[in-house]
């Protein structure tokens, strides 16, 4: 006996570029930059019903159950559901802007553009902050710039891919990637190959210590301008 699976899409006209998008329990948020449009979903029909569109200018956000959280360039800002300001988080002018905004279950991890980094727990009415922001360092020693981090569904995991400066002007990306554990204080980095560049997390909804790297296939990466290769390059390794 075979089991047929059948899949439902759904097309959202915004009229505008999405610059992201953010899911909670039965809500969706969608945002261009400009506006943040916060959808209703049906679980078992799939129906969507567009409950408000909000003026809000950041191209990070993320949403809980009964707010709107925004990035700005010093704070993080938090609004109801119908648009209105309810809280606000300023940023420390040491830590930079905030450049990633990665969400997992009821978790945010916050990085800086000054290689800083938290996490906070946004299942409350109120922020609460688990990992308090600390340079992305070890012993005093820089670990490379952040370029892109996720944090996993229990708070205590979080992936780091990162760069390293030639110059002021010029980042080489690393071959591996940095797994920092919370509850232990500790940094343990994994090398993929020397020539595959990782370029996205991906953890599991569920389980805390699944995840997935998805990697690209560079030649020369110890060169100093390193030669990128798609995927569908018949020259790349799979």
């Amino acid at each position: 006996s075979s089991i047929e699976e059948t899949y439902v899409s759904k097309r959202i006209e915004l009229g505008h570029t999405a610059k992201g998008i953010a899911i909670y329990n039965s809500m969706m948020l969608i945002w261009t930059g400009a506006l943040a449009y916060l959808y209703d979903v049906d679980l078992g029909t799939l129906d969507i019903k567009l409950r408000c569109a909000l003026s809000l200018k950041s191209n990070l956000m993320a949403i809980n159950e009964e707010s709107v959280i925004v990035a700005t360039t010093k704070a993080i800002e938090i609004y109801s559901l119908e648009g209105e300001i309810k809280d606000s988080i300023p940023m420390n002018n040491l830590y930079g802007e905030i450049t990633i905004f990665s969400t997992m279950d009821k978790f945010l991890l916050v990085c800086t553009s000054n290689n800083y980094y938290g996490v906070f727990d946004i299942s409350r009415r109120n922020l609460k902050q688990t990992v308090m922001f600390r340079k992305f360092e070890k012993n005093g020693n820089n670990l490379g710039e952040i370029r892109e981090a996720a944090v996993n569904c229990k708070g205590n995991l979080i992936i780091f891919l990162i760069d390293n400066m030639v110059n002021s002007e010029m980042r080489v990306p690393e071959t591996k990637f940095i797994i920092f554990d919370v509850e232990m204080d500790s940094f343990i980095d994994y090398e993929i190959s020397a020539n595959r560049i990782p370029i996205e997390i991906v953890w599991d909804f569920k389980e805390p210590r699944v995840f997935g790297i998805h990697s690209e296939y560079a030649k020369d990466i110890n060169d100093s301008k390193p030669q990128m290769f798609n995927e569908d390059d018949p020259l790349s390794e799979k």
